[in-house]
């Protein structure tokens, strides 16, 4: 079915899978419709990190990555420095990449960005190795990205730009949940931790390895195995439980937080009602729904944040966790079941969605992926393929709700070290 296409039966008729296709294409249809009203409200969000005035002729800027030689940004702003230029487009696509899809890339973005399509990939066999996993990467890079810049999608400017987006975006998140939000960790965490609950507090998090999976083997080493961490079963399980698992509301609160602010976060977690003030970056890049990424990414984070490891990197300098690897495993755990259509994988996205898009009226998820790799994995997929499945008759009965078919960022195999050359991956 084309974009512009109206279905050509009723919508309680359609399958699962042409419904799903119909309702993205409204979505995205309704999205380009809100494009311009959009812009001044990203416009005067951006402000607090480039420095624009909100008001009055807005000051000459220093664009990311122009030069003489490389200057095809300025060309496409048509010279009016009211509009948002390419390069400042290119930041917030980056920034919208690591809230929706992942905090790192594969790869360097350079490699990433500058991917040739290539036409024989089928999204089924995202997670199989390195190549298709860039494949899936590029794709998911050009859906953050406006069409009028997309044509400049392999240029220096852009990948600089991109990629600071990125690294802002995981500046912000990982100091936001440090250092601002610890309310939220005392409201969920408090009766079952001894003390104060303070997460910017080291000495503290080296004593809740038992929160996020941390057990010790046989040889008295610490191992993680994030698919037995309490902080991410709603019962607070310490054992894989394919029920509840994903379904703790500390997760989605850190996830409020990036998308609407601080103040939506605490009264989520308090359980009283607040209405976001101000632009937030939910509006700002027209999130409106959960996808993979974002619950991968904000499971993760919640683990990261009462770990012992002080910086947010792909590998934790004091763990030894791989927060790289933790969150394409979850991308993996989610995109699976969402394509063996499971029962517990579809209710983590009606969970979420109630939590963090209670009015939008098509909530969509992300789905189709393989992957293996750690035993963590293999046992959580193990178990969820014993779970139960929803029939046809009960998919045509959620309104809408089903998730669709675009792809999470992830991979259930280890990165190779071509994959991680250098640190600067998505940085």
């Amino acid at each position: 079915m084309s974009r512009s296409q109206e279905p050509d039966r009723p919508l309680e008729d359609m399958p699962a899978t042409q419904l799903v296709e119909y309702a993205r294409n409204k979505e995205r249809e309704l999205n380009e419709a809100n494009t311009r009203a959009e812009r001044a409200e990203r416009r005067a969000a951006l402000a607090t990190t480039t420095n624009l005035p909100q008001q009055g002729r807005p000051q000459k800027r220093t664009r990311v990555g122009t030069s003489e030689t490389d200057n095809e940004e300025n060309e496409e702003s048509g010279g009016e420095e009211e509009k948002e230029t390419p390069a400042e487009k290119a930041t917030a696509a980056g920034r919208k990449y690591a809230i929706v899809h992942g905090l790192w890339l594969t790869s360097t973005p350079k490699k990433i960005l500058q991917t040739k399509q290539d036409d024989r990939y089928r999204e089924e066999s995202r997670f199989t190795n390195l190549k298709n996993k860039m494949q899936g990467e590029m794709r998911d890079v050009r859906e953050t990205l406006p069409e009028d810049i997309q044509p400049s999608i392999g240029r220096a400017w852009l990948i600089r730009a991109y990629r600071t987006g990125m690294q802002e975006q995981r500046s912000n998140t990982s100091s936001r949940i440090r250092n601002n939000i610890n309310e939220v960790f005392e409201d969920h965490l408090q009766e079952y931790i001894d003390g104060p609950v303070r997460v910017r507090d080291v000495a503290k998090r080296t004593g809740w390895t038992n929160l996020i999976g941390g057990k010790r083997n046989a040889e008295k080493k610490m191992e993680y195995n994030i698919f037995d961490a309490a902080v991410l079963h709603a019962d607070m399980s310490n054992t894989h439980n394919t029920n509840t698992f994903l379904k703790n509301k500390l997760p989605m609160h850190i996830a409020a937080a990036i998308l609407y602010g601080r103040q939506k976060a605490l009264a989520l977690a308090a359980g009283t009602a607040s209405a976001t003030s101000g632009t937030v970056m939910k509006d700002i890049h027209q999130i409106t729904h959960t996808t993979p990424g974002l619950a991968a990414n904000a499971s993760m984070l919640t683990l990261w944040a009462l770990s012992a490891d002080v910086e947010l990197k792909p590998a934790g300098q004091q763990t030894g966790i791989s927060w790289q690897e933790t969150q394409e495993h979850l991308v993996v755990y989610l995109t699976n079941g969402l394509r063996k259509r499971m029962r517990s994988v579809i209710d983590i996205f009606r969970v979420w969605d109630e939590e963090l898009f209670p009015h939008t009226e098509t909530s969509l998820g992300g789905a189709m992926g393989t992957g293996t790799s750690s035993h963590g994995l293999q046992s959580a997929l193990a178990a969820m393929e014993s779970g139960e499945r929803m029939d046809e008759d009960e998919e045509e009965g959620t309104e809408g709700n089903e998730p669709d078919g675009s792809p999470g960022n992830g991979s259930g195999e280890e990165s190779s070290g071509e994959g991680n050359e250098n640190d600067d991956t998505g940085s």
